[in-house]
């Protein structure tokens, strides 16, 4: 299988780091801006990897024409669902947060910077952060002005017994600006008292205000470029194995049908390369079981013999799989790749009967495991939570293993 084995690898490459051409095609999401004048136009926004706050974004009001480049310079805001950016010029902290490079004065550095901030909490007092500048920084706003939430660490020098000492001191003056921000809620206290300069953190105190408030409000979750899903499979798979069971011709001719169950995991780059992921799948498939017995009757001899085997495999699926429109409702999929399955199993033969009037009784057997690999391919259909797959496996002539087919319905949590 070492062809095989290079064309995976070529797709995780493909997939997962891409190349120049493919970062240049268009993700064309359904979105609008908001000029500087205050009018929404709707169409459809080029949704890129952003890792840090956009500079500029292409926007196209119909899918086929040119579009245009905007900055925050030439309008307000532009949206896709939860994804809500936000122009205007804002004060930027310039310090360093690196452990060994922090300065020894409390001040803050600032530098004025046109952006687009991205909205994380959506209300009556919302919540931006700009992770464009040094680290991550965030912002509240009043009437039409961005604040920033100042924080710093620094260096401060001090007397010890055994002479001067640095210790790293934090400015934690967005607790008081969060304390004005957010004043018409008595209880908020605690919650500020306990908080700290992260995302995670901000949106706890930014929850409960909203509480205490009973006001509605949204927790905005940007999409993410690397996508993680985990799921339960089960189905019914037909294939034929030969055990290699020592003069058991019957085994050699079994097609068996089996019901596989187990876990599955999809990684995909839901931003870049929407079509594209790598699914994986760990199941169990069994029984594999066959017994066939065998009577001989002489006089003064009866014998019968009886030959078994059980086996079951854990069997590792890897796929590449492409996506058709994978922005619809209904997704359909193409998967090739390659199977790996590890057999295990017993196989036992018993006489049993009488010989010259004497009771007889002998056994034999032994443990066996093998492992086989296999190419697949199928296609199928997912609809929100669920997927729907038929494949195909090829056979394996120098292992004794026939092509098979299977049905397999997924479940992604």
């Amino acid at each position: 299988m070492p062809i095989m084995k290079k064309l995976i690898t070529i797709a995780l490459i493909f997939l997962f780091v891409g190349n120049s051409s493919l970062s240049a095609q268009e993700n064309l999401r359904s979105g609008f801006i908001v000029t500087l004048s205050g009018d929404t136009v709707h169409g459809f926004i080029d949704f890129k990897d952003w890792t840090m706050n956009p500079s500029k974004v292409h926007f196209k009001k119909t899918e086929n024409e040119e579009g245009q480049y905007y900055d925050p310079y030439d309008i307000r805001l532009f949206a896709m669902d939860s994804d809500i950016y936000e122009g205007g010029f804002v004060d930027v902290e310039l310090s360093s947060r690196e452990s060994g490079n922090y300065s020894n004065n409390p001040n803050l550095f600032l530098e004025k910077q046109l952006v687009f901030l991205q909205q994380l909490i959506k209300g009556s007092r919302p919540l931006y952060v700009n992770g464009n500048s040094v680290y991550d920084q965030y912002y509240i706003k009043t009437d039409s002005a961005f604040e920033l939430l100042a924080y710093k660490i620094y260096l401060k020098e001090i007397k010890t017994d055994y002479g001067q000492k640095d210790v790293v001191i934090e400015n934690n003056r967005f607790i008081g600006q969060l304390a004005i921000y957010l004043a018409d809620c008595q209880n908020i206290g605690p919650a500020l008292a306990k908080s700290k300069y992260n995302e995670e953190s901000l949106k706890k105190v930014f929850k409960k205000y909203y509480v205490c408030k009973n006001e509605n409000y949204k927790v905005l979750e940007p999409k993410r470029n690397l996508s993680i899903k985990f799921g339960l499979c089960y189905g019914v798979s037909f294939t034929g194995v030969d055990f290699e069971v020592y003069n058991f011709e019957k085994a050699e001719r079994t097609n068996y049908r089996v019901m596989p169950f187990g876990l599955s995991l999809e990684l995909g780059r839901t931003v870049s390369h929407p079509e594209w992921s790598i699914y994986n799948e760990f199941t169990y498939n069994g029984p594999f079981f066959l017994s066939d017995k065998v009577i001989e009757e002489r006089p003064s001899y009866y014998m019968v013999e009886t030959t078994s085997f059980e086996f079951y495999s854990l069997k590792l699926l890897n796929l590449l799989r492409y996506k058709f429109k994978p922005q619809n409702k209904f997704v359909y999929f193409a998967n090739i790749g390659l199977a790996t399955e590890i057999y295990k199993g017993y196989w036992s033969r018993t006489h049993d009967g009488i010989i010259l009037n004497e009771d007889f009784y002998g056994s034999s057997g032994y443990n066996k495991k093998f492992r086989l690999n296999r190419l697949v391919a199928g296609v199928g259909v997912n609809y929100r939570h669920f997927s729907l797959g038929g494949r195909f496996e090829t056979g394996n002539h120098l292992n004794k293993l026939s092509p098979g087919a299977s049905v397999m319905l997924n479940y992604t949590f």
